[in-house]
């Protein structure tokens, strides 16, 4: 199954984000990206999905009335139901969704429960997503699975071995190309 988790749009091209910081995720990348952002502006929210899913008619309305766009409760409750999850996971890959141009991928729901991503994910990769975003996800308020993880799981320096390899290659085809 292909996915596109972790890598950004750049001029049509799907490329990795952490090509340039291998040491960060996508998830890293962007939120830092906006947080720096924040200071310059009243035009600045982040919004959890924790807290939107305690109340999600309300977290909607309030999203609404900040961009400016006032709606009543029923209307963001009729919002929410048509957006259910169970609806949407029901949507067959690649069938239109309640959202204009929305296509579900294969694959793309999962369970839709909150922490979920813990139970989901294969242990290691729970282990490798908390040492690399331990001090992001810190911040932002999220309780580790492992709460003394010690060192880097083998994967974090197999990976950036394997990165700067990567990265060596493509400057020596690149200076080749050059020259021819």
């Amino acid at each position: 199954m292909s996915s596109t988790w972790g890598k950004v749009a750049v001029a049509g091209v799907y490329e990795h984000p952490t090509r340039y910081a291998p040491e960060k995720t996508a998830y890293q990348i962007h939120v830092e990206s906006a947080r720096r952002v924040r200071p310059k502006t009243e035009r600045y929210r982040e919004v959890f999905y924790e807290r939107l899913q305690e109340d999600p008619a309300e977290g909607l309305r309030g999203i609404l009335e900040w961009l400016g766009i006032g709606r009543s409760s029923e209307e963001c409750e009729e919002m929410v139901r048509a957006c259910e999850f169970e609806k949407l996971q029901k949507t067959a890959p690649g069938k239109e969704m309640p959202l204009p141009g929305g296509k579900s991928p294969k694959g793309f729901f999962r369970k839709g429960k909150v922490g979920g991503w813990r139970d989901e994910l294969p242990a290691g990769d729970v282990r490798v997503i908390e040492h690399i975003c331990a001090d992001l996800m810190a911040e932002c308020g999220y309780e580790p699975a492992n709460p003394s993880p010690g060192r880097a799981p083998i994967r974090v320096p197999v990976h950036d071995a394997i990165q700067r390899v990567r990265e060596s290659i493509d400057w020596q085809l690149e200076k080749l190309l050059y020259r021819v």
